[in-house]
């Protein structure tokens, strides 16, 4: 009740109540840290169902170590500065505050805590000589690549402008974070595999692509690994939201306008939320545990259908009821780019290692249709 009816209230409050100046970027590291906090743990009440309760109060409880340092920010920076380390400055802030160890822990990370965000406009990943600049001049820890050429059927027609963006720019990050001592994390494509398989691909099955995006992602992911760089590639599959042009817009529009709509049931694999792989990523960097963690790994959400099985759902969450959808084969809309049959991927070392509950698609499914309710009511 607290996180729902007065979280705004209350941090804004404290906000106005600590000085925020542009010139210290561990204040502003504060802000933004703890606003992180709380619209995660917002959504830890509001989706219960996809986070245990012992995990919501688990976060709380650094919520209100955050808020209490502001009251005392500055004894609290001036603690972290006269540390040794990262150890001692978590141990002085127990001693001389009262802080629990893991609201410490906590706070102590915010000395390096700011996000920077990139698109074409501010940097250009396809120039190595301004990627190096940026990282260095930004002082950046951890780069998460989500940039890539998507369009799979353009990428048969122009494979080289899909190389650079998948593969070159991948081999200049990898190599900017190879310099600077920063770790990469790259997000791949189930389009790395074939897709003939019957069983969830590994993170160590063999790979074979069918087209030109599969291949250029492939050559990413080979240049990443090469570079000597920390790293982790993440592979997903399948993935729409609430923004941009994605297959659960398309098929609200289309069940709107039409009466009939035919499917491919022929493909199978997991549609994936882009929140969920977001959440995904910003969970394991903020609580560092991508550090020693470097290697391969997949993520998509819980469940396995096909592209018609998902169409019908999203009619039947949008309550477009009008539109009958029919199945059909791949074989009867033919198309430049040769899809994978089965693109099912195998969660299982990601869970094991970073500790994450995933949600079904179907759960994910109904939240972004919420989410698009809200947005455009």
């Amino acid at each position: 009740n607290y996180l729902l009816k007065n979280t705004d209230r209350q941090i804004n409050y404290n906000f106005n109540m600590v000085a925020i100046d542009d010139q210290r970027p561990v204040r502003v590291g504060l802000k933004h840290y703890l606003a992180s906090y709380l619209a995660f743990q917002k959504e830890v009440i509001t989706r219960r169902t996809r986070f245990d309760l012992r995990r919501a109060q688990s976060r709380l409880h650094i919520v209100e170590g955050l808020i209490k340092a502001l009251s005392i920010l500055d004894q609290v920076i001036a603690t972290i500065r006269a540390s040794k380390n990262r150890k001692d400055a978590q141990q002085n802030l127990v001693a001389a505050y009262d802080f629990t160890p893991t609201q410490a822990e906590a706070i102590v990370a915010l000395q390096l805590y700011r996000l920077t965000n990139t698109d074409v406009a501010e940097l250009d990943i396809t120039d190595a000589g301004a990627v190096l600049q940026t990282v260095k001049e930004q002082r950046i820890d951890v780069i998460v690549n989500c940039a890539a050429y998507t369009n799979v059927e353009k990428a048969e027609e122009d494979e080289p402008t899909a190389d650079l963006l998948n593969h070159k720019a991948a081999a200049y990050l990898a190599a900017a974070a190879k310099e600077t001592g920063a770790t990469l994390i790259h997000v791949s494509t189930d389009y790395v595999f074939d897709g003939t398989g019957h069983r969830p691909y590994t993170e160590d099955m063999a790979t074979s692509p069918l087209g030109a995006y599969g291949r250029t992602k492939l050559a990413g992911e080979e240049a990443v690994k090469a570079s000597g760089c920390r790293y982790l590639i993440l592979r997903t599959a399948w993935l729409y939201s609430e923004y941009g042009n994605n297959f659960l817009k398309t098929m609200l529009r289309l069940t709107s306008e039409r009466e009939t709509l035919r499917v491919v049931f022929d493909q199978v694999g997991t549609p994936t939320y882009a929140g969920d792989l977001a959440l995904a990523i910003f969970s394991l960097i903020e609580a560092g545990r991508y550090a020693g963690n470097e290697g391969v790994y997949h993520f998509t959400d819980e469940g396995v259908c096909s592209w018609y099985d998902f169409a019908v759902e999203i009619a039947a969450a949008a309550g477009h009821d009008i539109c009958r959808i029919i199945p059909c084969h791949t074989s009867e809309y033919p198309t430049k780019a040769t899809r994978p049959a089965y693109s099912v991927l195998d969660k299982t070392r990601f869970k094991e290692t970073f500790q994450m509950d995933i949600p079904h698609w179907r759960e994910a499914l109904i939240y972004c249709m919420k989410r698009l309710t809200e947005n455009n009511p």
